[in-house]
């Protein structure tokens, strides 16, 4: 599934998501918060507060693409790894139903 998609919320909070799986060059994973004049960013490796480091708890480790764009044969090869190495693969086709289920709601909504 190659997507853009773009969602604002509006109520008793407002909020945008921008999201995207079509990039031809990797992008990094950026998470943005905006509340009352206040930004925060996370990011694989920190957090700022409007630009200044937020320090976090150390055994929070970030699972998941550092960054996303070209990145589909890696996820693959460490999908097909995990099973070599006998281990379970972190994201399970009830993690992945989530995914796709977001996405069909924000279809649905665009409605």
């Amino acid at each position: 599934m190659e997507d853009t998609a773009f969602l604002r919320g509006e109520g008793e909070s407002t909020f945008e998501v921008f999201a995207t799986n079509t990039a031809s060059a990797d992008m990094p994973v950026e998470l943005r918060f905006a509340s009352g004049g206040d930004v925060l960013t996370v990011l694989p490796d920190g957090a700022t507060l409007n630009g200044a480091p937020v320090d976090l708890k150390k055994d929070e480790a970030w699972y998941g693409k550092r960054q996303y764009g070209s990145g589909h044969a890696k996820l693959i090869a460490d999908f097909y790894d995990h099973i070599a190495r006998g281990e379970k693969f972190p994201l399970d086709g009830r993690e992945g139903a989530r995914a796709v289920k977001t996405v069909l709601a924000v279809y649905a909504g665009a409605e």
